[in-house]
């Protein structure tokens, strides 16, 4: 059936990663857009990414996976997922926004977002390789209260 409509594992992996991605987005956006103040948004990117692992389980090592193919060339035709995957572009923006409006003290945005982004994969990944035995939720108070100490502390 999945010959009937993918020509291929290359298509089907990208469709897959593609779904996973527009998905998330969706939802990380929305989140995102809901807040009115910079904190209020940063607070919202990091639960949001940590909320799409709680809700669906299996994106997290499906993407994971499908990135790792893409750059062990497993698989051609997956860069633009790979890239999309580990963009920090949407974050750094937030962080120099909320420098702008002065939310935020002045510092290297794409450094900042690159820790953000660590410490949520790292979470992710503990997650997964402990089978679930790491309490998402209480992870994700902890990061949004630690990051939002991190750019609002002088």
């Amino acid at each position: 059936m999945i010959s009937y409509y993918f020509s291929g594992k290359p298509e089907l992996f990208r469709e897959v990663g593609q779904t996973i991605l527009t998905e998330a987005g969706t939802a990380i956006e929305a989140s995102i857009a809901a807040e009115m103040t910079y904190r209020g948004k940063l607070g919202a990117y990091i639960a949001s990414q940590l909320t799409i692992v709680i809700r669906q389980p299996l994106y997290a090592p499906a993407l994971a996976e499908i990135v790792a193919m893409a750059q062990t060339r497993q698989i051609a035709g997956l860069d633009d997922i790979a890239r999309s995957a580990l963009s920090i572009e949407c974050l750094v923006n937030l962080l120099e926004q909320g420098c702008s409006a002065g939310e935020f003290h002045t510092c290297d945005s794409r450094l900042m977002a690159l820790a953000i982004r660590g410490a949520i994969d790292s979470v992710v990944r503990h997650h997964h390789l402990h089978d679930g035995d790491v309490d998402l939720e209480r992870c994700t108070r902890q990061l949004v209260d630690l990051f939002d100490r991190c750019v609002t502390s002088v």
